[in-house]
């Protein structure tokens, strides 16, 4: 957790889900003034595994680089998105 002082006053960064959101990002006023910003780690990891899924796909059907080169691209990417999903668990 970090605390600055900025043009609104003191801002808080924590990194927690709020339930009451979908978001990845929320902002809200505590009762003393400070505004909270909460970042949501699991939705992080899950949009950003998302993203890897659809460029997975654009690349497995692309046809500007070679099989080899493909493949060697899609294992790493599987790699990350691996990686990713177990951290999210």
């Amino acid at each position: 957790m970090e605390a600055s002082r900025g043009a609104h006053g003191l801002t808080r960064v924590e990194m927690s889900c709020d339930g009451d959101s979908e978001e990845i990002a929320t902002t809200f006023e505590s009762e003393n003034g400070t505004r909270v910003v909460k970042f949501c780690r699991t939705r992080m990891f899950a949009n950003a595994v998302e993203g890897l899924r659809e460029a997975r796909e654009n690349i497995a059907e692309s046809e500007e680089m070679s099989d080899e080169v493909r493949q060697r691209v899609l294992d790493q990417i599987d790699a990350q998105i691996d990686n990713w999903e177990s951290r999210n668990e």
